[in-house]
């Protein structure tokens, strides 16, 4: 699961502002990926409401949300679908992920006080196209 990179290159600033306008990339320590497209209302929606009980939930806890590197948790919504794939990192690197509905609550195994409540941020979702 990794991002796409355009090169294997190291790069820097000065590199990265010559670079052209239509494919737009971001430097991450030297390496440059490719960013995605905008992101759509939906998504917003979803990642905002995500963060939004994360924080409430660890206001005035020592715990922060997303660490550079051993990430135990990686979550992938998807709004259409009505789906999450949660992958959890183990002792032999992520496993078979762990897909389940957007519906009732989903524990964060990494943060055992905190789970997403689904069914508030769904009704407000587009309607499903069959």
């Amino acid at each position: 699961m990794g991002l796409p990179q355009r090169d294997t290159e190291h790069h820097t600033y000065g590199d990265y502002v010559t670079w052209p306008e239509d494919v737009r990339y971001e430097l991450i320590d030297g390496i440059a990926y490719l960013i995605a497209p905008a992101p759509t209302l939906e998504h917003q929606d979803i990642a905002g409401e995500i963060f939004r009980q994360l924080a409430n939930t660890l206001l005035e806890k020592p715990c922060r949300v997303y660490e550079r590197a051993g990430v135990r948790e990686y979550w992938l919504v998807h709004p259409g679908d009505r789906m999450v794939t949660i992958y959890r990192l183990g002792p032999a690197g992520y496993g078979k992920p762990d897909v389940q509905e957007l519906a009732g609550e989903t524990p964060v195994a990494a943060l055992p006080e905190v789970s997403v409540r689904w069914d508030e941020l769904v009704s407000r979702l587009p309607a499903q196209e069959d």
